[in-house]
C-alpha cells in the first residue's frame, strides 16, 4: 500500500529525516565518546517514533482520524529528535569541556607555555568564555517550534571545535609529560647541588678550625721538646 503525504506534510517529513540523521550521528559519536548510552535523548527518540507510528497508522487507514492528524504527529516527532540533538550537544559539550580540564590541571603553566602556548592563547579562552557566550545566546535564542537548524548547526560547529581542540591536547600530552620529567629531574639535581653546597659551607669552616688546632698543638709540643 502506497503512503501519500500532502505538501505541507511531505516537506515536514523530509525535514525530520534530516533532523533525524544527525541526531542519530550525533548520539552514535556521544556514546562512543562517553562509553554509554544518554538516557534523556533516547528517551526523546522514543517519543519521535511513537508520533511517527500514529502518522502511519493514519495514512494506511489502521488509525481514524481528522485531516489534521498527521501534522499534528509530525510535528511533535520533529520536535522531539530537535530535544535530542540539543541535548546530546548539551552532554558533548561537558563532557570535552570536562576532559581538557582534567588533561590540563596536571601541567604547570610553565610548562604549557613553553609547550603548549596555545592553549592560554587560544584554546582556554575559547572554552572558559567564547564558547559559553556562544552557547548561552543559543540556548536564549533556541525555540524548537520555528524548525530552523541554524542553531543546531552552530551548536554542533562548536561542539566540533571542542573535539578538535581535546584531540590537540591528546597528541602533545606525550611532550607535555616528558618536559615536566626533565623538568623534575633538573629541580631535582639543583637541589642535590644546593644541599652539597650547603654542607660544604658548614664542614670547611670546622675543618679548617680542626687542622688550625692540630697544627696548633703539633707546634706547641715541637717547642716544648725543644
Amino acid at each position: 500500500m502506497k503512503i501519500e503525504f500532502d505538501e505541507k506534510e511531505g516537506k515536514l517529513f523530509e525535514e525530520i529525516i534530516g533532523l533525524y540523521s544527525i541526531s542519530k550521528d550525533i548520539m552514535i559519536y556521544a556514546e562512543e565518546v562517553g562509553g554509554e548510552s544518554f538516557s534523556p535523548a533516547t528517551e526523546e527518540f522514543r517519543h519521535a517514533f511513537d508520533h511517527l507510528m500514529r502518522v502511519f497508522a493514519f495514512k494506511l487507514g489502521v488509525k481514524q482520524a481528522d485531516a489534521k492528524y498527521a501534522i499534528e504527529n509530525l510535528m511533535p516527532a520533529y520536535r522531539h529528535l530537535y530535544r535530542a540533538a540539543y541535548n546530546l550537544l548539551d552532554y558533548l559539550s561537558i563532557f570535552f569541556r570536562d576532559k581538557v580540564q582534567d588533561e590540563m590541571k596536571s601541567f604547570s603553566g610553565e610548562t604549557l607555555q613553553e609547550i603548549f602556548p596555545e592553549y592560554y592563547k587560544e584554546i582556554k579562552p575559547y572554552f572558559v568564555v567564547e564558547a559559553p557566550t556562544e552557547i548561552s545566546k543559543l540556548r536564549s535564542e533556541k525555540d524548537i517550534g520555528k524548525r530552523n537548524k541554524n542553531d543546531l548547526n552552530k551548536y554542533t560547529e562548536i561542539v566540533g571545535r571542542f573535539k578538535t581542540y581535546y584531540d590537540e591536547i591528546i597528541k602533545i600530552k606525550p611532550s607535555l609529560i616528558e618536559y615536566e620529567d626533565e623538568k623534575k629531574k633538573k629541580q631535582a639535581k639543583d637541589e642535590d647541588e644546593k644541599r652539597k653546597n650547603r654542607l660544604l659551607q658548614i664542614l670547611i669552616p670546622v675543618i679548617t678550625a680542626i687542622v688550625g688546632a692540630v697544627i696548633g698543638a703539633v707546634i706547641g709540643w715541637m717547642l716544648s721538646i725543644s
